[in-house]
């Protein structure tokens, strides 16, 4: 699973040279962040929405945040994005909970939701997660996601984002 958590290309003050600041998109999402809420950054291909996650990825670390990066497109399912970023906050120091495996029908996204670790205030980055993927986390399981105490920060297409707000 290392191939979900690249070193991000903006990781460092040097690398953030690169990114091209906007106050006009910058600052909302910072407020947003600060204020715990979730947020959903819509972009088509080559618009930045990537170097927008890595930029603050980095600001939010050395701000002492807990924030992980998931490429969406690298996992083959929706659990297996919540695993890892499970396995990303587990990498940071926060503990497993240790409430044994879920059951059996909570198998799946819901297994997953219910073994991640008690990381509150965590911010996770989820770039251009596939749109089977992007309902089933934030459609069918929203309510349950969002008792998670994550903030989530979900970078997708136009297309995306459609999908998404269909009922």
């Amino acid at each position: 699973m290392t191939a979900l958590f690249p070193r991000p290309l903006l990781a460092t003050r040097a690398d953030s040279a690169l990114y091209v600041v906007r106050p006009a998109v910058d600052d909302p999402l910072r407020r947003a962040l600060r204020l715990g809420r979730n947020v959903l950054i819509v972009g088509d291909h080559g618009s930045g929405r990537t170097s927008l996650l890595h930029a603050h990825a980095r600001e939010l670390r050395e701000g002492h945040r807990t924030v992980v990066y998931i490429d969406g497109r690298a996992p083959d399912a929706a659990a297996d994005i919540v695993r890892a970023v499970g396995l990303a906050i587990e990498d940071q120091g926060h503990p497993p909970r240790a409430i044994g495996r879920p059951a059996a029908d909570e198998e799946g996204v819901l297994g997953a939701l219910r073994q991640l670790p008690d990381a509150r205030d965590a911010i996770v980055l989820l770039d251009d997660p596939s749109p089977d993927d992007a309902f089933e986390l934030f459609g069918r399981h929203r309510d349950r996601l969002w008792e998670t105490d994550y903030t989530w920060v979900v970078a997708t297409t136009p297309e995306g984002a459609a999908l998404l707000a269909a009922p």
